[in-house]
């Protein structure tokens, strides 16, 4: 499995990807400047950014290359293979650190390092993560405070999931640490993750699974009502990222509503939009679902002429209503005590 994840990244290393260039600080900050089709090299980008956002070549010294929203700095001197997909954002500084927002994954794995270490409480780890029981065994959401904490537990569950190539039902197996490092999933600021999903990395990991992820694994077990069917994380802050994954939620919950509502529409443009959904790097088996999270929850802006405005439009009426009743009924199943605040906002 190692040795082929490794072939796997060489190969998207070798790949151009789609991107777009903002400047990461100043009036025009996180505005889309430019797009290119460029291979993710750090050469190559920082040779784009100096073409499209005509800056000197002087400055090509200084340039920090960051992930919007995300805050990962792509660095000169490691690969960047699967640190980057089709339609991400990067953000060029003059060499300032990253003014987006979001946390970086680096200075959250520092604070980490340098912290001391967290009080000991009956669920391990609680410092880290705070479970809500938004229906009791249907679906619990996770609160974490930082990406890094957070994928550590759940970046290989996450990839055993939706993973065009490493997931289960490709793969058979979970994918390496090592290799899980340089994978998209390790860096994401939300999850969703399924009873099916977590009792089989429960048993490919059973000799393999870190200290994080069994943590979290015995906290799942341990939640009121049973273990939960659904369970969606997303780190403090991250409102867009919970909307997305409350999303994957409904469809999980709700198959006469929401989920048949979002398969019909998904029927309708499949033969259009797969390619670009297996570029984005999901398993068909995520297809549909995470088509219509998107459709949901990301500006316009987002698809770029794949889907017309009028298209776009007429897929969110469709699609809102069957979501908007779904979230309804989880809202409704859970406790006052028990209810995750953004969440009862968001559904």
């Amino acid at each position: 499995m190692r040795h082929a994840s490794r072939i796997i990244m060489a190969e998207a290393s070798a790949s151009p990807v789609r991107l777009s260039f903002c400047l990461n600080a100043g009036p025009r900050q996180g505005a889309v400047l430019a797009a290119a089709v460029v291979k993710p090299e750090h050469a190559a980008l920082v040779q784009v950014a100096l073409n499209k956002l005509k800056l000197k070549k002087k400055a090509a010294s200084q340039l920090r290359l960051f992930v919007w929203k995300t805050g990962v700095e792509l660095a000169r001197d490691a690969p960047l293979a699967g640190m980057l997909r089709n339609d991400d954002l990067v953000a060029v500084s003059l060499g300032e650190a990253y003014a987006g927002g979001a946390r970086p994954a680096a200075a959250a794995e520092e604070s980490l390092a340098d912290a001391p270490p967290p009080v000991a409480s009956a669920a391990a780890g609680a410092s880290d993560d705070t479970w809500h029981v938004q229906a009791p065994g249907a679906l619990a959401v996770v609160r974490w405070r930082d990406a890094a904490t957070m994928n550590r537990s759940l970046g290989r569950m996450s990839t055993l999931l939706e993973h065009p190539t490493l997931c289960a039902a490709v793969s058979g197996a979970v994918v390496a640490h090592e290799a899980q490092r340089g994978l998209p999933s390790n860096k994401y600021l939300g999850h969703n993750l399924y009873e099916e999903t977590l009792t089989t990395f429960e048993r490919l990991a059973a000799d393999d699974a870190s200290d994080a992820e069994r943590g979290f694994l015995g906290r799942w077990r341990q939640q009121r009502g049973g273990a939960p069917r659904v369970v969606i994380s997303f780190v403090v802050g991250a409102r867009d990222t919970l909307a997305h994954e409350l999303c994957h939620a409904c469809y999980a919950l709700d198959g006469d509503g929401y989920r048949a509502a979002v398969d019909g529409a998904w029927d309708e443009w499949r033969e259009k939009m797969a390619k670009w959904m297996r570029d984005l790097g999901y398993h068909e088996s995520r297809h549909a679902d995470e088509f219509a999270a998107y459709v949901l929850t990301e500006p316009a802006a987002f698809w770029r002429g794949r889907l017309t405005p009028a298209d776009l439009k007429d897929l969110r009426q469709r699609l809102t209503g069957a979501r908007a009743t779904a979230g309804a009924a989880l809202k409704r199943s859970g406790t006052a005590d028990e209810l995750c605040e953004e969440c009862v906002d968001l559904l």
